[in-house]
């Protein structure tokens, strides 16, 4: 019997395996960072390899104003969701709102991380590494430990959500 290429592919070599969950796993990301929902407007959409090329930073300043967009977007879009009065609260304002925050981030932040580990100019790949950490970390602050925003979710969620 004739084996597949997949089955050949992995049972040949580990390091393939790898690379095959490496590849599952990544395409998810990979999609939705290529993917815009119409709702971003100053987010176009990715059509031709020139569109994508222009997501990537080409110098160290450029690599330092994107990481500084892409926190100063996501802090605007995350007070704008903990300003809502929680009477006020629903599925698009808060929890589609913070999904979009996320996603905007994400298509920011992404290309940055892409330098760290494959442009082959030092200098970029230092650059993009310090600006990696500074958002990483930021980010946390303004989405994984937001007490305000927490408060603000678990405002729409035990007041409106079950209505909706």
């Amino acid at each position: 019997m004739k084996e597949s290429f997949m089955t050949h592919f992995i049972q040949k070599n580990t390091f393939n395996k790898y690379i095959l969950i490496a590849i599952l796993i990544t395409f998810p990301a990979c999609w939705s960072f290529f993917s815009k929902p119409p709702e971003i407007d100053y987010m176009k959409n990715i059509e031709t390899i020139e569109d994508l090329k222009s997501l990537f930073p080409t110098s160290a300043p450029m690599i330092k104003q994107q990481a500084d967009q892409a926190l100063e977007q996501a802090r605007k879009e995350m007070d704008a969701i903990i300003a809502i009065p929680n009477d006020e609260r629903t599925f698009d304002n808060t929890a589609r709102a913070f999904d979009t925050a996320i996603k905007n981030f994400s298509r920011i932040q992404l290309p940055i991380v892409t330098l760290t580990m494959v442009h082959p100019d030092e200098t970029i790949r230092n650059t993009a590494q310090e600006q990696e950490v500074r958002i990483s970390q930021e980010s946390v602050d303004l989405f994984s430990q937001n007490k305000p925003f927490y408060e603000a979710f678990k405002s729409y969620y035990t007041l409106k959500a079950p209505h909706e």
